[in-house]
């Protein structure tokens, strides 16, 4: 599964565990980023739904836990594990993330 483009994004859905129940949908990069930085610390979410569109037939959608407390993020593909990184900033959290997918799938 290999991707040359820039990745599509169609939504991110997030658990904020500071807020009971309370789950949040974002439809862009910025605005995701921009909640994190003004309104919900970063490690306050847990699981982070992360979808794309990576051609017309084909759709990717990704898990991302966090590791207990620490600044370890897991990412799953379905189940099986994709790859992990560190990241404790939320104006960092994207660029981090879509940079260490980029990797991955350029692997698989």
């Amino acid at each position: 599964m290999e991707t040359n483009s820039t990745l599509e994004l169609i939504h991110i859905l997030v658990y904020d565990n500071s807020f009971p129940n309370t789950w949040h949908e974002y439809l862009t990069r910025s605005k995701f980023t921009d909640d994190l930085i003004k309104f919900h610390p970063l490690l306050s979410m847990d699981p982070i739904w992360i979808v794309y569109r990576l051609s017309e037939n084909q759709v990717l959608q990704l898990k991302v836990d966090r590791n207990g407390l620490d600044i370890e993020w897991k990412v799953y593909n379905m189940d099986r594990l994709l790859f992990t990184f560190n990241c404790g900033k939320g104006d960092q959290f994207i660029k981090i993330f879509e940079t260490q997918l980029q990797k991955a799938l350029k692997g698989i």
